[in-house]
């Protein structure tokens, strides 16, 4: 038998989440990405769209692996969106 998901309000778990790894992916955006500007963008962009999504987590138990999935999707998002941004340049 499965254990009942937390059913909680998980804003305040994904804020302390936040909180207390906000070293840790800043430094890991850092590794990602050769521009600071860019590494503090994506971290930006993390963050609100983690709070923004937060009502769909649905077991406070597993905020951190949500996060992780949030943040790829911010990484790809972001990524997708310079290299459309290059190529218009490019063509331009």
């Amino acid at each position: 038998m499965r254990p009942l998901e937390d059913t909680r309000d998980p804003t305040p778990a994904v804020h302390a989440a936040l909180t207390e790894g906000y070293d840790r992916l800043r430094g890991f955006l850092r590794a990602q990405f050769s521009a600071e500007h860019e590494a503090e963008e994506v971290l930006q962009a993390f963050c609100v769209r983690a709070l923004e999504k937060a009502k769909t987590l649905r077991d406070t138990r597993a905020v951190r692996s949500w996060l992780s999935r949030v943040l790829a999707t911010t990484v790809t998002d972001y990524r997708r969106r310079q290299n459309v941004h290059r190529r218009r340049h490019v063509a331009g």
